[in-house]
């Protein structure tokens, strides 16, 4: 004989079974310790937790995504870049974090700053252009920052610049979710220091028909360093790139699919600037090669002058996981991704 009741709305904490297993007698099927589900033999208990255990759904409750499917609980998704598990294990740097929730709004409808969550480089609107507009919801109800590729811009003046200290065989990337527009010019989306100052460092996207590639320049001694990532990315489509310099070879990555670049040769780049612009670059002083793109979250990690371990793949595997569960943006991974099904967890809890 069993039993199967509909439990009143309640959220759901807990599933328990109790009575004595293999005795013969009924076994109760219990939510939050004290609400019963079900009551019956012992092989329509179990088949009904494996029935939910399976479907990961209870009626209107969905089982709590950091429970295994044993139902106990397990390390929970990764809530920033900053407890990505094998980051988390090497001597790496996330050195800033533009989290899309921490973003502040101006009175006009613009985004008044692009806040670092660690506070190294909170990136505001320069006097010399305007700020991003705040763009209609897109990936999963988020609003992004958009560059107008006219005179848009954010820049952190006076931030931690010893921080982006990086020696020529050291690593760094830059991660972000974005939409990027085919605007047949060469867009500056990172910059740091001045044009043709010894240590500065330029990201741009070059974006003309298709010819879709990045462009990473650095420069010491008076001699710049250019190395090319072709066919990286596709216009008008939201999703999650990566670009750096990673054991000695310069990447990119569009949705968990790796490019190496052409022209390796990289000069080191020096954080002694007087600020750091996102959006566009500059030389002496005036801002030049606006994007135009849709900035959803970005964040930028280094490898310690300590370190003895290169940024891996690994790592970006997690971010891309991380930015794909975060922004619906799974199915742009490839089908064999560490993290196609499921987000990258904590490698601990703190409690």
């Amino acid at each position: 004989m069993s039993q199967f009741s509909l439990p009143e709305h309640e959220q759901l904490k807990s599933l328990s079974i109790d009575g004595h297993f293999n005795s013969g007698s009924e076994l109760s099927l219990k939510m939050n310790q004290t609400k019963l589900i079900a009551r019956g033999e012992q092989d329509y208990i179990l088949d009904l937790r494996e029935s939910l255990l399976q479907t990961r759904t209870f009626f209107e409750y969905k089982v709590p995504e950091d429970w295994d499917l044993e139902w106990s609980f397990q390390n929970p998704p990764a809530a920033t870049p900053l407890g990505l598990p094998s980051l988390t294990k090497l001597d790496h740097e996330v050195v800033f974090y533009l989290k899309n929730e921490g973003w502040k709004k101006d009175e006009t409808g613009g985004w008044d700053s692009l806040d670092d969550v660690l506070d190294n480089f909170d990136f505001t609107s320069a006097s010399s252009g305007s700020a991003p507009s705040v763009g209609s919801k897109g990936a999963n109800n988020y609003e992004p920052a958009v560059f107008d590729g006219t005179n848009d811009l954010v820049f952190s003046a006076n931030p931690a610049t010893s921080k982006l200290d990086i020696a020529s065989d050291k690593d760094f990337i830059m991660a972000c979710v974005i939409d990027i527009e085919d605007t047949n010019s060469v867009d500056t989306l990172l910059q740091i220091g001045a044009v043709n100052t010894n240590g500065f460092c330029r990201i741009n996207l070059a974006t003309s028909g298709t010819d879709r590639h990045v462009k990473i320049v650095t420069r010491a001694s008076g001699s710049n360093a250019t190395c090319t990532i072709n066919n990286l990315f596709t216009f008008n489509d939201i999703g999650i790139l990566i670009v750096g310099s990673v054991g000695g070879l310069h990447i990119g990555r569009w949705n968990g699919t790796e490019i190496i670049a052409i022209g390796q040769t990289r000069r080191a780049i020096e954080g002694n600037t007087t600020n750091v612009t996102l959006g566009s670059g500059y030389t002496s002083s005036v801002d030049t090669n606006f994007c135009n793109i849709d900035l959803y979250e970005s964040c930028f990690i280094i490898e310690r002058s300590t370190s003895t371990a290169n940024i891996s793949t690994a790592i970006c595997e997690e971010l891309e996981g991380y930015f794909a569960h975060k922004f619906k943006l799974t199915s742009k991974l490839p089908d064999n991704h560490a993290y196609k099904s499921v987000p990258p967890r904590l490698e601990s809890v703190i409690l």
